[in-house]
Formats: structure tokens, sequence, C-alpha cells
């Protein structure tokens, strides 16, 4: 289980909810410069092995219904689907690999959905999710999304 601030977090596949871990992450890192690369209050990854699981298929991660979030938005990047939602001065974001054979990466209203079919030629599927309270509008808005990458660990 992992809780966030906009909610407790779920993994599904096909449409039921499943156990998972979710590995706590270093929320700070810092880079050959000396400075911050990005700094979250929360950061973490969640692994879902697929060991014997039959293709197609899909696995959901969404958080809890119980928060509200004053805006969200798509921000992709290289290889990485992500989504960012806000409340106030907290950002919180939830990205999973992307542009993998075999995958496709829909965008939920609380959460990201990845898609395999037989083409997909994976063991796992990973997701990042990352938080922070931002001081003041001016703070990167990137922060969260390194940290939610899932190929930075």
């Amino acid at each position: 289980m992992l809780n966030t601030p906009l909610g407790e977090i779920t993994i599904s596949l096909n449409g039921c909810v499943i156990p998972f871990q979710a590995e706590k992450l270093e929320n700070s890192h810092i880079g050959q410069l000396g400075l911050p690369v990005f700094a979250v209050d929360g950061r973490y990854k969640i692994s879902v092995p697929l060991v014997r699981a039959a293709r197609p298929l899909s696995l959901a991660c969404q958080f809890g219904f119980e928060s509200a979030f004053r805006k969200s938005g798509i921000n992709n990047g290289e290889r990485l689907a992500l989504k960012t939602w806000e409340n106030g001065s907290l950002m919180l974001s939830l990205g999973t690999e992307d542009e993998i054979p075999g995958i496709d990466v829909q965008y939920l209203e609380r959460g990201v959905k990845v898609c395999l079919t037989e083409k997909a030629e994976i063991a796992e599927v990973r997701f990042g999710v990352a938080w922070v309270y931002r001081a003041d509008d001016e703070q990167k808005e990137n922060d969260t999304w390194f940290a939610a990458d899932p190929t930075y660990v």
C-alpha cells in the first residue's frame, strides 16, 4: 500500500486490484554540479512483475478518489509517459515507461494505464510516483517530472 497526498495508490490488472510493493526512493539527488537534480517530499517506485501474465493485458496505477485536484496535465518525455496533478501548492506526478514495442499508455482521470499486447517483451511494468509541496509558484515544476520517471532509480 502507498498513501499519497491525493489518496491511496491502487494497481489493477485487467480491472482487478492486485497487491504490490512500493519502494521508497531517495527524494533528493545531488547532481555533478553539487545542485539538486530534483527535490521532492515523496518519491516511490512500483514494480509489477509479469511472470505468468497472459497477454493482452492492462495494468492501471491510480490514486484514490477521496481527494480533489485543481488541474492536471500530461508531461511526456523520451520513453516516458507522465501525468501531473496539482492542488494548491501540491504537485503530484505519476509516470511509466513508454515507447516500447507492444505497449500503449493511456491517461486516466486519476492515473495511468499500460496496455500490453502479445508483442510486448517485458518482464515487469514500472511506475514512478513523486510529489512536492511548492513553497511558491517559482519553484521548478520539473522536480516531480524527473522524480517520477521510473528509469531514474
